[in-house]
């Protein structure tokens, strides 16, 4: 959940995507397998080898000493601040080690899953993440730059609504055919 009210739901068991706009009342669906196909054919996405590395630098975030890990994954850097304050859940990394198993020719995904166990290895939570990417797309390159903060957390079971779209929400763009 983003602090904008808009949530993003990944649902391996029906391999959909859904995103929800509390404000604006709307959703889309995507499929996970062809979103998956789009990755792993996009330009700079589709072979890679993660490069991830420790940094010495270290800063408090929110009131937790964190230290830097800056991963590289193909046209992607994710630059995160981790805290070994925070413990983390099994659930996150279930998740991530199921989404690597669903999409194992995908290597955004499965590096994912690997700069997750290389968080538990370092018994460490990401407080602050910037993800930029440069992509290549003909003559030009396509940037772009996602911060996320961590405001709070904690391992409360999620109750079961938060993953239906909300009754009356309209969807943002025609679902395609499934």
């Amino acid at each position: 959940e983003k602090t904008d009210g808009s949530v993003v739901i990944i649902d391996l068991d029906q391999m959909k995507m859904i995103e929800i706009d509390r404000v604006a009342r709307k959703y889309s669906k995507t499929d996970l397998n062809a979103w998956a196909r789009q990755m792993k054919n996009a330009p700079g996405f589709s072979k890679f080898k993660i490069k991830i590395k420790t940094g010495k630098k270290t800063k408090t975030i929110g009131g937790y000493q964190c230290r830097e890990v800056v991963a590289k994954m193909g046209p992607v850097t994710r630059r995160s601040w981790v805290s070994a304050d925070i413990r983390i859940d099994p659930a996150v990394v279930e998740f991530n080690k199921k989404m690597a198993e669903a999409f194992p020719d995908v290597p955004l995904i499965t590096s994912k899953d690997e700069l997750w166990r290389y968080y538990v290895a370092m018994k460490s939570f990401p407080v602050e993440l910037r993800i930029d990417s440069k992509v290549k797309v003909g003559r030009s390159t396509v940037s772009s730059t996602t911060k996320s903060l961590l405001k709070s957390h904690n391992y409360d079971k999620i109750a079961p609504e938060t993953f239906i779209v909300p009754k009356g929400y309209t969807p943002l763009i025609k679902p395609r055919p499934e």
